[in-house]
């Protein structure tokens, strides 16, 4: 057999994504996570977890989807540039879900495949109690006190949160096209995936 590759694209850095919940709340919670994150780190964690469980799975999405595009489209790029040589693809997060789902679902679009199908196959991953947040669980878990995500809001892979991610790409890149053009998954990839997809 030929040699295996691993790539690492990191989704769910801390950065982007306190950038993406910054960018989401209202003027006086911005003012506040500045304030207590120059006078009092703690606090502000606690703002920023509360945040996090508001949104749940859907809003953490997003941010994904909105702060995260060049990891996207590399993501996609990736697996593209694979299956185009006949080379076997596999993907994964921790769970499988999240950011394995939000790849895996823009995959399935670009394809042709519809919203339908790709919510059905959203939910076969549904059931895991587990939480995979990278380094925002990481560092919430260090933490020995304060607040602490809640698994309710991000276990498990519901039809509503793959409906809703489908939706904001509509409503906020006006389709499914705009986006993955936004991410650097243009025409040509997607023709190159569809053609790799059909042999």
């Amino acid at each position: 057999g030929g040699a295996m590759a691993l790539y690492t694209v990191p989704m769910l850095e801390r950065g982007p994504i306190f950038e993406g919940v910054m960018r989401r709340i209202p003027w006086g919670d911005k003012a506040a996570m500045v304030f207590w994150g120059l006078f009092d780190g703690d606090r502000q964690q606690e703002m920023f977890i509360g945040k996090m469980n508001e949104g749940g799975l859907l809003g953490l999405s997003e941010i994904i989807l909105d702060h995260c595009k060049p990891e996207v489209g590399y993501a996609m790029k990736v697996v593209t540039s694979h299956v185009t040589k006949g080379v076997p693809v596999a993907f994964q997060c921790r769970l499988g879900k999240d950011r394995t789902g939000i790849v895996a679902a823009l995959l399935l679009l670009a394809m042709g495949a519809s919203d339908d199908q790709v919510v059905s196959d959203y939910v076969r991953s549904h059931g895991s109690d587990q939480i995979a947040l990278g380094a925002v669980q990481r560092e919430n878990e260090r933490r020995k006190t304060g607040p602490r995500l809640d698994r309710n809001v991000f276990q498990g892979a519901k039809a509503e949160t793959m409906e809703g991610v489908i939706a904001h790409i509509r409503k906020t890149y006006g389709s499914i096209d705009g986006y993955l053009d936004q991410v650097g998954f243009d025409e040509g990839w997607r023709r190159d995936l569809r053609t790799a997809a059909s042999l």
